[in-house]
């Protein structure tokens, strides 16, 4: 019990909102456990999201429960994004940088479609605000020298 609100048997009664709310608990959702310890899965040793090793799965569906939840994480998730990424070029008056300007056509450009990285970036942002963590896959070309290509990697 506090000053600002009263628990009772699964309610919540907020003084000052005049207003009594029922949630479900996240206690037995997000805990901390040290005796987790690694496995090995084909060769590779590998940390489990959380006892059953299904912690994303179990966040999506908790989050898809609330609608609150929804919309904050989606506000989250557009608010990163806003107008996605665009390939730019640096504007300079000998050394003093004086602006930029967008780029259509070259390389870089055919580099974003190719990889979809305005796809790419949402997937990324979803997956961090989501799980609070990302698996981008990053593949070199033969001589390790450029990107060729970018592949958002699934946490569920």
């Amino acid at each position: 019990m506090s000053d600002n609100f009263i628990e009772i048997g699964g309610f919540t009664y907020l003084p000052e909102a005049k207003a009594i709310i029922a949630m479900e608990s996240s206690r037995d959702l997000f805990y901390e456990s040290t005796d987790l310890q690694p496995v090995t899965v084909d060769g590779y040793r590998i940390s489990p999201w959380g006892t059953t090793n299904d912690m994303p799965q179990l966040i999506i569906d908790k989050a898809e429960k609330s609608e609150i939840v929804q919309s904050n994480l989606l506000f989250n998730i557009q608010s990163g994004y806003g107008q996605g990424i665009k390939p730019m070029r640096r504007i300079l008056e000998g050394k003093k940088l004086v602006g930029y300007e967008e780029i259509y056509d070259g390389e870089v450009v055919d580099f974003f479609a190719q990889n979809d990285i305005n796809g790419f970036f949402l997937e990324q942002l979803s997956d961090l605000h989501y799980f609070y963590n990302v698996f981008p896959e990053i593949i070199l070309s033969g001589d390790k020298r450029k990107i060729v290509s970018l592949r958002s990697k699934d946490s569920v």
